[in-house]
């Protein structure tokens, strides 16, 4: 009698260990898939950024265009926290956070600065303010790319951890 409790507890653990499994692999796939998706939006930026933007007498120069080509950003960065639970946590958007907070700020002076000039003007970025763009754009794309390339073992692992901390 006692070995079929203890047989049934067992089962019922394990089946729940499965269910928790399949739930968590279902939502490590649509992270992986929304990472993937950012870092094919982000290359596009980065690319856009480093040959698009002509850079002379120590600034960035942003045309409307150039500006354009650069501002969808906006809409990963609404993609991303809008599907916060997708994410194992928030803690594993550290970078992406801090380079959307560096883009956000730099592309809304870019777009202030376009705004007040005549047409066919330029807005400006000094160059360095650029490369730390570019250093966190490139800590973004690392950090993502780790998520959409992440395997189904170490994923649930990580999914586990994120979850018992």
């Amino acid at each position: 009698m006692l070995e079929n409790v203890v047989a049934g507890f067992i089962g019922a653990a394990l089946a729940l260990l499965l269910r928790w499994a399949f739930e968590k692999a279902t939502h490590l796939e649509a992270s992986r898939k929304l990472a993937g998706l950012c870092v094919l939006h982000l290359e596009q930026i980065k690319h856009d950024l480093l040959h698009h933007i002509p850079r002379t007498d120590g600034h960035a120069r942003f045309g409307e265009t150039q500006y354009h080509e650069v501002a969808v950003g906006f809409f990963l960065y609404d993609l991303i926290t809008a599907n916060l639970e997708k994410f194992p946590s928030v803690r594993s958007l550290d970078r992406t956070m801090t380079f959307f907070h560096h883009y956000k700020v730099n592309m809304n002076t870019v777009r202030a600065r376009l705004d007040t000039l005549v047409t066919g003007a330029t807005a400006t970025l000094t160059n360095g303010t650029f490369d730390n763009l570019i250093d966190y754009l490139d800590g973004a794309l690392s950090e993502l790319r780790e998520m959409r390339d992440i395997g189904p073992v170490k994923g649930l692992w990580r999914v586990a951890k994120a979850s018992v901390t």
